[in-house]
């Protein structure tokens, strides 16, 4: 034992003795404690004495049993000797004593307490035992007594000095010797030193030095023990020292190589050791040794996640280059080779968290881009084949190979910082196309994601993009590489790694990117909008709001930079791009279109392409086959057209309104049918389709908007039919009906909706002119596509509010076709008259502003060949100005009184009836709004209105202006009756030779043209004339009938009819008074009107008596409303009027047609005055019977037999309405016996005519069955006495014995007529009757016998027994 300087419980040779003296001692101590005998400490003292003679041995013995396992509280896991802290603190102990009584201390002496004692103080120094650790450090004060030189060391100095802070924490010893040889490490600074202050500080460092150096050189002793080791090193955590290191690391080889590492104290060591290992000291790597120590313990399972802790990034920083690229290739392999997840684990956080550079990693990614990099696929294929010639697999990476660089790529993909990460590009596309090369591509598939995720993470982390495009060339970013990727694999990762790539590229390279860019659009819709998932989407939403902007962008800021025909092919691009998704509609997943649709048409400008995108996805509609409906209900809109709808709802209102102001000018545009192709330039066509290549084919997709191939001619009429209908259902729906309303400020400045309305308006227009030029073929078709845009020009008038219509209005009255101004006017007076809530006041000013250019187009003049147009936009204009006065005349009278004006002078100078018309419908909307405001121009519009009445041919040629006038002069009336007095006269004429011409049934059974317009001109025609004679006061008015009959009686006899109408309504309409007061001149009217037959006795007589009814009733209109004392001298005027001897027989008629009127009226009033008639009626009854009279009643004159005949019809009719009425005994005995004989000698005024006209015969029959048989009976029941019976009765069946048939027949008719009036009454004049009707049985004509055997059978009945035995 005498030749180690280092003992060890553990040696192989002599720890077995050694853990016996231990042993005894332990056992000495106890039983010295338990005894009161000094015997065991004198037999301990004597084996210490014995075993260790010399002071060096004895402290050898006492710091091997008190550093061993104190630092893990000694606990003995290997060995069946246990040392407790007891006898540790016991030994202490001895040590302390002995270094204090011994006498003196050698040089060797002090070496073992320098190079032995001191380092195994460490041990209990570190003890949780206080204490182990408060004799430890009475140990060190004994030392520090020792008055050798050699033993004033600055160490033991300071663990003295800070005895209580060791007793409190062991731990502090750390930084104690941190404090104290840190100073090591910083260079002498002697700036500001005197030199003998400089040589003392340098001195005292020596010393330090020396001292440290001392402890290193301990710690290199190939005999320490490991626990001591392990405490120095814990001692020395904090020290950084490169001597320290370098000494640690023979050490540490030795362990990695030997099983001590496996031991529990050399995990320990292990790790102290490896700790050591700081930025501070990495200076030691550059040694070849050192570094292989290193990555040796890297590479050994039980150190190395202790190294790669160790490696962090600021240690990694402080390497060299050529030592990071070791140590980083060494973890790349460990990566690669780790088949434990907590060394993977390792390595991954450490690769996380150091710094690296492009210029590492392509050092490694070097390794795998042996050969020459391929710009494209195809010289890729060639290098690949050259190169391995005659190879089997077809594998460009080997599995070793391929697991490294995919856990590289891994690590730069998951890495947040590269320096100067976009060196890697051009190493990470040649990986790409290497990766192409391969055979097996499903083995290669991970691998192209990983490389095109590195690229697009490099690429994200950039600041600014254009730093990228400035240190990356076009050319190097190749593109098509993967574009390949895309179109080349079958794997959805990998696409969407390509399509995310493709992003980035747009916005570096957008006219690279332009040249590929369709290829993945195809791809996208044949493949990747099929699947439903979110990541998928996701995918596609990132693709297009990367790539679209980029190019758009591109295109809109550099247009002066690309290349001709760049900006052409973006637009061709786009609208194939559009076609792509329309294409693939059906294959989305329905909940999947509308986000993805509104993502593109977002992404593209929604403004731009927004209408492309609805007419590409009907042009699919129309020529798709559209699925049956299972359902078998059929929805009243399209489901593709309900999705355009949808689409358009998700931009703004002025953008849609935009969207479909496009759609229709690009319906404007088409053909009017499908152009015809001949059957070469099919043969042509067919050629060039069998013969186009897949890559033409997609370049096919950048064509036009439209390909009139893809149509049948049916299919296109379609196609333009649901772009309509389109329009239809959107404006109509209730999203785009609610956006609308919200969007105010967009409804303040209506631009897009003016020139939605004016394109409307065109296309409107188009269609109307095609329509009236198209076969009869598509003529069903070109109606139904005019009655659809009308219902969208509908619809979007009523859209929008009042502001908004008015103002897009008065801005498409400046256009300059006058198709859009006139339709623009008639939508505006459309809305105008159905508006039924009241105008705002903004509304109202804007309204009013519009005056002046509705004047402006209305008094407009142009020449000859314009005037046409012109006359229909200045009729539309009136039409406006009309409506515009009766919705705001009373509210703003003074700015209408200008206009009132205008329009006379436009009636003054117009030409065309037409502008007339409408001019004569404002002025007399100005009139009704005005009232009293127009008082002051009635002088001015009233002459010139009579003038254009006045105007018969004018007027009667042309129905609108005819019913124009009249409506004119109606407002006229009805608005100012108190002022057109001095017109009043004109009027009436005018009115009443109107209402001749157009009088219907109602009002006269005269036969007159009816012109068009009759019912309306009619009405209003009667509704002149009855304000007229309601309104007009009686003083002014009668007068001026009297003249105007007395004007009109001549040469306009039948407008007595409408005169004498508009006299009947206004005696309804007068009062007692006024007719009291009016009652002489009205009876001189009538007087004069009644004169009418006798002054015009040559007329045909129909026409006299349509006249004259119209005159009697007026004349009875009157006499109802007076009373019998004022009617009296009025009757009688009219009676003497008439049967004065020098009165014209004429009057006869017309006065006994006025009695018998009165009569029906009157009833039994009219007996009081009916008196004075018997004698008279008498005598005109003797005097128009031919049996009495030899001469006519009225001479020879014209249809004397006619005027006779009415005559006698009017008088029986007047006496039968006389006796029907007689409740006061008008008919006295007297009256009876004076009336009996005329009336029944009529029964035999009879005289067939001599050339056998039957009209004879029926007047004859008619007159006996209507009047006489009714008044003889009505006769013979007013005087009610039988006495009175038994003459008429005789009378009666005297005539039965008439040679005439006729006259016989009536005889029989008045006699059953009796038997009914009288019944059982008639009994009485039954035996006189008997004998005339047994004669008239045997009557020689058979229509006599059989009325009479008739009428015995009716008083068979009425009696009540047969008559049968008196015959």
């Amino acid at each position: 034992m005498a030749d180690k300087f280092w003992w060890n419980l553990k040696d192989n040779l002599y720890g077995k003795e050694l853990q016996f003296l231990v042993e005894m001692c332990d056992l000495l101590l106890a039983w010295s404690q338990m005894s009161t005998s000094t015997v065991f400490k004198e037999l301990f003292v004597v084996l210490l004495q014995q075993c260790f003679p010399t002071f060096v041995g004895l402290m050898k013995f006492l710091s091997m049993v008190w550093s061993h396992w104190s630092h893990s509280d000694s606990t003995n896991d290997s060995g069946d000797l246990q040392i407790y802290p007891t006898l540790q603190l016991k030994f202490l102990k001895i040590a302390t004593l002995k270094i204090d009584s011994a006498n003196s201390i050698g040089e060797d002496d002090c070496r073992i307490i320098s190079d032995y004692v001191i380092p195994s103080l460490m041990c209990p120094i570190l003890s949780p035992h206080s204490e182990l650790r408060c004799a430890a450090l009475e140990v060190f004060k004994a030392i520090s007594m020792i008055s050798q030189p050699s033993m004033k060391s600055s160490l033991v100095k300071k663990i003295v000095s800070n005895r209580h802070e060791l007793l409190n924490d062991g731990s502090h010893i750390k930084h104690i010797m941190n404090v104290l040889y840190s100073k090591l490490a910083v260079p002498l600074d002697t700036t500001g030193m005197t030199p003998k202050k400089a040589k003392k500080r340098a001195a005292k460092l020596a010393q330090l030095n020396s001292e440290l150096y001392g402890i290193v050189g301990t710690l290199g002793h190939a005999q320490m023990p490991v626990c001591v080791q392990s405490s120095l090193l814990s001692v020395l955590q904090l020290v950084q020292n490169e001597k320290l290191v370098m000494t640690l690391v023979s050490q540490l080889d030795k362990l990695l190589t030997s099983e001590t590492c496996l031991t529990a104290e050399g995990k320990i060591l292990l790790e102290l050791i490896i700790t050591k290992f700081t930025p501070l000291v990495v200076v030691c790597l550059e040694n070849k040794d050192v570094l292989s120590c290193f990555t040796k313990a890297m590479i050994v399972k039980h150190t190395q996640v202790l190294v790669l802790e160790q490696v962090t990034k600021e240690f990694f920083s402080a390497l060299s280059d050529n030592v990071k690229h070791q140590i980083l290739s060494l973890l790349f392999d460990i990566l690669s080779e780790a088949k434990v997840p907590e060394i993977a684990t390792a390595v991954n956080t450490t690769l996380k968290h150091i710094a690296l550079s492009a210029e590492l990693i392509q050092n490694e990614l070097a390794l795998f881009n042996k050969q020459q990099d391929a710009k494209t696929v195809r010289q890729a294929k060639r290098t690949r084949s050259s190169a391995r010639f005659g190879s089997q697999s077809g594998s460009v990476f080997n599995e070793q190979e391929l697991r490294k660089l995919t856990r590289i790529l891994e690590t730069i993909e998951n890495k947040k910082k590269i320096k100067e990460s976009h060196r890697l590009l051009p190493c990470l596309f040649s990986l790409i196309s290497k990766c192409l090369e391969d055979d097996n591509q499903e083995r290669m598939e991970y691998l192209k994601q990983l490389l095109m995720s590195c690229i697009l993470n490099i690429c994200n982390r950039l600041e600014r993009l254009e730093n990228l495009g400035d240190g990356m060339p076009e050319k190097e970013f190749n593109v098509e590489m993967i574009v390949q990727c895309v179109r080349s694999s079958d794997n959805p990762q990998t696409q969407h790694q390509a399509l995310l790539l493709l992003t980035v590229a747009a916005k570096l390279f957008p006219d690279h990117v332009l040249h590929h860019i369709m290829s993945v659009f195809t791809f996208m819709g044949d493949n990747m909008m099929r699947q439903d998932d979110m990541y998928t989407f996701q995918i596609m939403s990132k693709t297009i709001e990367t790539v679209i902007p980029a190019l758009l962008a591109a295109r809109d800021s550099d247009r002066d930079n690309l290349p001709e025909g760049s900006q052409d092919k973006l637009n061709a691009i786009v609208i194939g791009i559009l076609r792509v998704f329309s294409d693939a509609y059906p294959h989305i997943p329905t909940h999947r279109r509308l986000p993805l649709f509104t993502k593109l048409l977002t992404t593209v400008d929604s403004k731009k392409y927004m209408w492309m995108m609805v007419v590409v996805l009907i042009q699919k509609h129309v020529t798709r086959p559209q699925p049956d409906d299972d359902t078998g209900v059929k929805t009243s809109i399209p489901a593709d057209i309900e999705f355009c709808m949808s689409i358009c709802h998700q931009i703004g209102t002025s953008d849609q309104a935009k969207c479909m102001k496009q759609i229709l000018v690009y319906m404007a545009q088409l053909p009017n049918d499908k152009p015809e192709i001949s059957s070469r330039a099919k043969k042509q066509r067919t050629t060039r389709r069998t013969t186009k290549s897949a890559q033409e084919a997609n370049t096919n997709d950048e064509g036009p908007l439209l390909n009139l191939s893809v149509f049948t001619a049916k299919q296109f009429r379609h196609f333009k039919f649901s772009l309509i209908s389109f329009l239809g259902f959107h404006l109509s729906s209730q999203t785009f009906i609610e956006q609308v309303s919200d969007q105010e400020d967009m409804l303040n400045d209506p631009v897009q909706f003016q020139e939605l309305l004016e394109a409307v308006l065109k296309y409107i227009n188009r269609v109307a002119k095609i329509m009236a030029k198209t076969a009869e073929n598509t003529a069903k078709f070109w109606k139904a596509l005019l009655h659809k845009s009308y219902e969208v020009l509908d619809k979007v008038t009523s859209l929008l509010p009042g502001n908004a219509f008015i103002s897009v209005v008065s801005g498409l009255m400046s256009n300059d076709v006058h198709t859009v101004r006139r339709k623009a006017l008639d939508l505006f007076n459309a809305k105008l008259q159905h508006q039924r809530e009241p105008f705002s006041t903004t509304e109202e000013i804007r309204l009013i502003e519009m005056i002046d250019k509705l004047e402006t187009v209305a008094m407009v003049t142009k020449s000859d060949q314009e005037s046409d147009e012109y006359a229909v936009n200045r009729q539309t204009a009136l039409l406006s100005l009309k409506l515009l006065c009766k919705q705001l005349g009373e509210l703003h009278p003074h700015r209408f009184r200008s206009l009132l004006s205008n329009v006379v002078n436009l009636l003054r100078t117009s030409t065309s009836n037409p502008v007339t018309a409408s001019a004569l419908l404002c002025l007399a909307e100005l009139v009704t709004t005005l009232h009293a405001h127009t008082i002051s121009h009635l002088s001015t519009f009233m002459p010139t209105l009579l003038t254009i009445l006045q105007n018969k041919k004018k007027l009667l040629s042309n129905d609108i202006l005819l019913l124009s006038a009249v409506t004119t002069v109606h407002k006229v009336v009805e608005s100012l009756p108190a002022f057109i007095s001095p017109y009043l006269h004109d009027i009436i004429v005018q009115v009443v030779i109107l209402s001749t011409s157009c009088l219907d049934d109602t009002d006269s059974k005269v036969k007159v043209k009816v012109v068009n317009q009759k019912s309306q001109l009619v009405l209003r025609l009667k509704a002149v004339r009855h304000l007229i004679a309601k309104l007009t006061p009686p003083r002014v008015l009668i007068p001026i009938l009297i003249d105007c009959y007395q004007q009109l009686q001549e040469n306009q006899k039948l407008c007595i009819v409408p005169l004498m109408l508009i006299t009947q309504d206004h005696i309804a309409n007068m009062s007692s008074d006024d007719l009291k007061y009016h009652n002489s001149s009205l009876v001189h009217l009538f007087m004069e009107a009644l004169e009418y037959r006798s002054s015009h006795a040559n007329e045909s007589l129909s026409s006299i008596v349509d006249i004259e009814d119209h005159v009697i009733n007026t004349v009875v209109s009157m006499v109802l409303k007076l009373s019998e004392q004022v009617f009296r001298p009025i009757f009688f005027k009219f009676y003497d009027w008439a049967s004065r001897s020098s009165a014209h027989k004429e009057r006869m008629i017309t006065f006994y047609r006025l009695a018998n009127c009165l009569a029906q009226k009157l009833k039994s009033l009219f007996t009081l005055f009916a008196g004075h008639l018997v004698k008279n009626a008498a005598h005109i009854l003797d005097a128009n019977n031919a049996t009495k009279s030899e001469v006519p009643f009225f001479g020879d004159t014209v249809n004397y037999i006619e005027k006779s005949d009415l005559l006698l019809d009017s008088t029986i009719d007047c006496l039968l309405h006389c006796f029907l009425h007689d409740s006061d005994g008008f008919l006295t005995k007297e009256r009876f016996n004076e009336l009996m004989p005329p009336l029944v000698d009529q029964l035999e005024n009879y005289q067939p005519s001599e050339d056998g006209d039957r009209s004879v015969d029926e007047v004859f029959e008619k007159r006996t069955t209507n009047l006489l048989v009714p008044c003889i009976c009505q006769m013979a029941v007013a005087i009610g006495d039988d006495s009175q019976w038994k003459p008429l009765n005789y009378q009666v069946l005297l005539k039965t014995k008439h040679a005439s048939a006729k006259v016989r027949f009536a005889a029989l008719t008045v006699v059953e007529a009796f038997n009914k009036t009288l019944g059982e009454d008639y009994m009485s004049l039954l035996p006189e009757t008997i004998p005339f009707l047994a004669e008239l049985l045997e009557d020689e004509s058979f229509e006599v016998e059989q009325q009479c055997q008739e009428v015995i059978h009716q008083m068979e009945k009425v009696l009540g027994h047969p008559l049968n035995k008196y015959f």
